[in-house]
């Protein structure tokens, strides 16, 4: 009895260890490294490759991450949105909050555009 009842179980165990590389590999081939921000932070890209904001700015911080910046955008309960430019310079604010989505983003040179404009999904205050 006891034989008839590990069979099932080291083929189960077995086909798993068989499947696991091959789910690993879908997981990979399906999933793009930037995806995961869609999922996890409630924002939308509105605006791409603009410059930064000259006005109506709440906050502006200097973070290695996007999420870094759209989680502070979460704390701030009037934040309406975020400028933020994955390529900056030390010492100089990559992360801008602002309380409005009323921008008309002022011409600038080539080297200050960059900036991605995201605004929440889900209404804010």
């Amino acid at each position: 009895m006891k034989r008839f009842l590990r069979t099932p179980l080291v083929s189960a165990r077995f086909l798993s260890l068989i499947l696991l590389p091959l789910a690993v590999t879908m997981e990979q081939e399906y999933c793009m490294p930037e995806d995961y921000t869609n999922v996890a932070i409630p924002f939308r890209m509105v605006y791409e490759d603009v410059c930064p904001l000259i006005e109506n700015i709440l906050s502006e911080a200097t973070y290695d991450f996007g999420d870094h910046c759209a989680m502070k955008c979460l704390q701030y309960p009037f934040c309406a949105g975020y400028n933020f430019k994955k390529k900056y310079q030390k010492n100089t604010p990559n992360c801008q909050l602002t309380h409005t989505l009323d921008h008309n983003f002022h011409h600038c040179n080539a080297d200050d555009k960059g900036w991605i404009f995201y605004h929440p999904v889900a209404p804010r205050k």
